[in-house]
């Protein structure tokens, strides 16, 4: 075997204390993880919005005539690809 791996090591680092304070999480942390969750939150919101606007300017404004005329969709009949597009 090799003598350096026998050898002990001198000047080891001490192990950490422990301590006994509850941890606690520092209030930046929190608040970066509730912005991201209110703007993901946010940006569904808005896409879903989005997606119900259209529908109402296709087949319930009248600013749409070509292409248009047999509309028989309700928003229950659109709310599938609502889903699908947000």
């Amino acid at each position: 075997m090799d003598a350096a791996v026998l050898t002990p090591v001198r000047n080891a680092p001490e192990a950490p204390s422990v301590t006994t304070e509850p941890i606690t999480l520092r209030p930046r942390a929190l608040s970066a993880d509730l912005l991201v969750t209110l703007g993901f939150v946010g940006d569904l919101f808005m896409v879903i919005l989005g997606l119900a606007f259209g529908y109402w300017v296709r087949f319930e404004s009248g600013l749409i005539q070509r292409g248009n005329e047999p509309s028989a969709i309700e928003l229950r009949d659109y709310l599938g690809l609502i889903g699908l597009g947000s």
